[in-house]
This record gives structure tokens, C-alpha cells and sequence, in this order.
């Protein structure tokens, strides 16, 4: 019981040292700059795709009430 004890507390002390050091860390201001244009450019795509999802879907639906209508006429 004692080793599973000894254990438990090595591998607790060993996770927050590991924590700590990662919370410590910062990244370099290439890589922020380049995160921050990835952002830029992901806002520029949706901002693009929005509208052309919205026509596919609404144009589904007009098929569908379409399909629906011919078929209550046949």
C-alpha cells in the first residue's frame, strides 16, 4: 500500500510540474502572427460559403416541394 501511496504522489507532483511548465510557456510571435492570419483568412471563407450553403439548401427544399406537387398532380 505504502509503494501504490509512494507512487500516486510521484505521479501527481510529476503532473503539476509537468502543467506548470506548460502554462509557462508562451509562443513565439511568428507563430502568433501566423495563427491570427489563419483566423483572418477562415472569417474571409465563411463569410463566402454562408450564402452559397443558404442557395443549396433553400434549392433543395424548392425540389422537393416540387417532386411533392408533380406527384399529387400525376
Amino acid at each position: 500500500m505504502k509503494k501504490f501511496l509512494s507512487a500516486v504522489v510521484a505521479g501527481s507532483v510529476a503532473l503539476l510540474g509537468s502543467v506548470a511548465a506548460q502554462a509557462a510557456y508562451v509562443l513565439p510571435a511568428a507563430a502568433t502572427t501566423a495563427f491570427a492570419d489563419m483566423d483572418d483568412a477562415w472569417t474571409a471563407i465563411e463569410g463566402l460559403i454562408w450564402p452559397i450553403l443558404a442557395v443549396v439548401v433553400i434549392g433543395f427544399f424548392v425540389i422537393r416541394m416540387f417532386k411533392r406537387g408533380a406527384k399529387q398532380v400525376g
